[in-house]
């Protein structure tokens, strides 16, 4: 009988052959006919084995991680698919593995989104995991880093489709699965700030867009939902983004100017700079407000509503030429929003929607998007024009 003979009727028991002297083909061999057998218990003791006895233990944590996967210990097994060296062949696979473990059955997704950015890492090119880890940003309303997920993978050369889209719209995203995607995420923490203010944001808009006669009451129950949360987390962006953003609608000034003066010190985000501008318009100081709105566009130059708001600056500025230039952008870039917003799928952005998009960047300044498509486009066999 040979060695893996023997081993076999010792399993059970204490062995007096230690599978250290096992070579990786044996490893290799019963891990296989364990696993083909389905014996989870076993392929784990010998896994766990092969993992302390090999130089490149990686096909011996994945063995392993398969046996606690079917055996129901999937965050044991998503620790292993983690521990496979990233110099090793089968590490992206692994990756993908967990990172699937984390945004589905485990619901880890803050865990997920620090796989996706070793996945990133290791394969810059890999056009699906930037897609995820934009996804995830933009549903949770994280817009800043939404944007540096998407530029990143234009430097890479691997943006999704609906990264372009993503661009357009985010001056105010929404989605119409937003409410239950985070809804989802937070039973994973319940406590996590970042799903808190998400989820709240996107149910109130999901409210004040519904016919339902009943939503009036309930949106009512819901702001003051928001108005708790803003207490308990005064410097939150999402948060305070939203409560600016509805008050400017109302036109209620000195609410606006209370909200602005929350905002901590340092930061550039472009729609709370677009919106000082706003205010500095409002008190009718037109070169500050100016300054503004060029600040915000400098931050992200295909937002609409800050070209819109430089237009009329302009105006009173007695700048018409400029003025008219502004408008004209601003006129464009509100009919690709509102396109867009009735795609079904983001993703669903035909070559003409991506060529106007693109021209559309260009007038902006935006030469990176502008560039990108592009290229985009050759890819795809399209001229642009």
């Amino acid at each position: 009988m040979g060695v893996i003979g023997v081993a076999v009727l010792l399993l059970g028991g204490l062995s007096l052959v230690p599978l250290l002297t096992w070579s990786d083909e044996q490893y290799r061999a019963r891990c296989r006919e364990l696993s083909d057998a389905e014996q989870w218990d076993q392929l784990q003791k010998v896994a766990a084995d092969w993992v302390s006895a090999a130089s490149m233990p990686d096909e011996a944590y994945i063995y392993l991680a398969d046996a606690q996967l079917n055996s129901g210990q999937p965050l044991l097994a998503i620790e292993n698919l983690l521990r496979v060296p990233p110099q090793s062949h089968r590490s992206f696979a692994a990756l993908i593995t967990a990172c699937n473990l984390q945004f589905g059955p485990v619901n880890r997704p803050l865990d997920g989104v620090r796989t996706l950015e070793l996945m990133i890492q290791q394969r810059p090119s890999s056009i699906s995991s930037h897609q995820r880890l934009i996804f995830f940003y933009a549903v949770t309303l994280q817009r800043n880093r939404m944007l540096a997920a998407i530029y990143d993978a234009i430097r890479a050369g691997a943006e999704p489709p609906d990264a372009y889209g993503y661009l357009i719209l985010a001056d105010h995203l929404s989605f119409s699965n937003g409410f239950t995607k985070n809804s989802e995420w937070l039973k994973s923490d319940p406590e996590a700030e970042v799903f808190q203010a998400a989820r709240i944001v996107q149910l109130i808009d999901q409210v004040k867009s519904s016919e339902d006669p009943a939503a009036g009451a309930a949106l009512e129950r819901y702001v003051e939902s928001f108005e708790q949360l803003r207490q308990k987390y005064p410097e939150n962006l999402v948060l305070l983004r939203s409560a600016i953003e509805r008050a400017a609608e109302n036109y209620d000034i000195e609410q606006v100017e209370s909200l602005l003066n929350q905002v901590p010190a340092g930061t550039t985000d472009s729609v709370i700079l677009r919106h000082q501008g706003w205010l500095k318009f409002q008190q009718d100081q037109f070169q500050d407000a100016r300054r503004l709105l060029e600040q915000s566009l400098s931050e992200h130059a295909l937002d609409w509503h800050a070209w819109h708001e430089l237009a009329a600056c302009h105006r009173r500025l007695g700048n018409l030429t400029e003025a008219e230039e502004a408008s004209e952008i601003a006129i464009t870039g509100k009919a690709l929003r509102k396109e867009l917003l009735q795609l079904e799928d983001a993703a669903a952005v035909s070559a003409d929607l991506l060529a106007r998009i693109g021209r559309y960047a260009e007038s902006c300044g935006e030469q990176r998007v502008s560039a990108a498509i592009h290229r985009r486009l050759y890819a795809m066999g399209q001229v642009p024009n």
